[in-house]
């Protein structure tokens, strides 16, 4: 269904006005996000052991495990258990992993019975760039009868990058869904819509990334992009390609995802050199050149959303997409030099088969997760809510923001978590994150 404009318009008003809004909001009245760099609402700092429900947070569960950082970039991992009770144990068995499951790039440690701690390595893949976490298990190992292990508990990698540069980008994320999916009921665009516009007008970000802003029905060009034109009319940001702009692929092919676009404030930036590209999975990135009006410094903004499905094969196909991803922004570096931000749906996360790989081929390729920084907020949650609340806490994430090229590191990211079916303005929360430039 195709909102107007004036409907749009109104409504984001009365939401905006509203308490179930995120803190920071834009006024009514305000035809973009006002701030160039606005607030997070983000924590201080990250806990040692983030995205944790209460019966498996430090301290808590069975053998009331403890992970820390350490000085040297480890963990330490600490458990209790009676001391007369050493006795009847073998010893320890410590596990580590990339995934909450710890059947994916394991590693096992062993303690004598009497010791209650011992440090270990982050897993495979973890690294302070990454953001990611090391996936812990502490396991009893009898004389006699079966072991007994703990809860699962994780731990974000440290951060060791600290931002600087000689100005800052606030970039977005949101996957919106596809109009056409849901076109009556709660899900319908006429009742999210709105609730869409109001989230990125209060994120702060002056580049947003958006997928499946498509529609359900076609416009004067013939492209399927009305919630598109919705979200530029309502947000007041300008299009890289506007709706008469239909992606084809180097055969010819415009199917796939039409709807993987990028807006942009243009009273903090200007815009040129825009281009796209068809991915191997039906697929097309965007991109486009910026220049911040204030301090002159240049970067790229690349939008994306990769191959969609659950099979262990097609992880394969976004591999592959990754790559074709990775050769296009080291073209665009090195053609002028300037950084390139990377944001969108991955469809890819730690509990993919066979393991997450879309994410370990950006950072494996040099690229920076957003998320790697000590500023987060809804740290606890993931990315996406299926439709489904209320959302238990979980630490995989699907939506990415990644930079390549420019100075390391993350101000702060922000997860724009809501827990409530009221609130529901589409099946992924907009991640927001505040990078360095230049």
């Amino acid at each position: 269904m195709h909102l107007t404009h004036r409907h749009l318009a109104a409504t984001t008003a009365v939401l905006l006005a509203g308490s179930m809004m995120v803190a920071g909001s834009a006024t009514a009245d305000s035809a973009a996000p006002v701030s160039r760099h606005a607030p997070a609402n983000v924590a201080h700092r990250a806990v040692d052991a983030p995205g944790q429900e209460r019966s498996t947070l430090n301290g808590h569960g069975l053998y009331k495990v403890r992970l820390a950082n350490t000085a040297d970039g480890r963990i330490l991992v600490t458990w209790k258990w009676k001391k007369s009770a050493s006795k009847r144990l073998k010893n320890w068995k410590i596990v580590t992993s990339t995934s909450r499951t710890t059947k994916t790039d394991v590693r096992v440690y062993h303690a004598k019975r009497k010791k209650r701690s011992i440090v270990v390595s982050h897993a495979a893949s973890v690294t302070p760039a990454s953001g990611d976490y090391t996936f812990i298990k502490v396991y009893t190992v009898p004389k006699h009868g079966k072991k007994h292990g703990s809860a699962t508990h994780w731990i974000q990698a440290p951060v060791t990058a600290r931002p600087a540069g000689r100005g800052r980008v606030t970039i977005g994320s949101y996957n919106v869904r596809n109009a056409a999916l849901d076109k009556s009921g709660p899900h319908s665009w006429a009742n999210r819509g709105p609730k869409v516009i109001a989230t990125i007008k209060s994120s702060g970000a002056g580049i947003v990334n958006v997928q499946e802003a498509s529609g359900d029905s076609a416009n004067s060009s013939g492209a399927y992009l009305s919630q598109l034109d919705d979200i530029a009319a309502g947000t007041g940001l300008s299009l890289v390609h506007g709706d008469h702009v239909f992606f084809k692929d180097a055969r010819g092919n415009g199917s796939g995802s039409q709807g993987t676009r990028i807006l942009y404030n243009a009273r903090l930036y200007s815009m040129s050199d825009p281009g796209f590209e068809g991915l191997t999975g039906n697929r097309f990135i965007e991109w486009a050149l910026f220049t911040d009006r204030t301090t002159g410094e240049r970067f790229w903004d690349v939008s994306m959303h990769l191959y969609n499905g659950t099979k262990p094969s097609f992880e394969a196909i976004r591999v592959q997409e990754a790559k074709q991803i990775i050769t296009r922004v080291r073209q665009l570096r090195s053609t002028n030099g300037a950084e390139v931000f990377l944001a969108g749906d991955s469809n890819s996360t730690i509990y993919t088969k066979p393991k997450g790989l879309v994410h370990r081929t950006f950072i494996g390729a040099g690229f920076y997760d957003a998320f790697a920084t000590t500023s987060i907020a809804n740290q606890a949650y993931p990315t996406t809510n299926d439709f489904s609340f209320p959302v238990k806490p979980s630490p995989h994430r699907r939506d990415l923001i990644l930079s390549y090229g420019g100075p390391r590191g993350s101000y702060w990211y922000k997860n724009m978590f809501y827990n409530s079916a009221a609130q529901l303005a589409s099946d992924h929360f907009m991640q927001v994150a505040q990078l360095p430039l230049g």
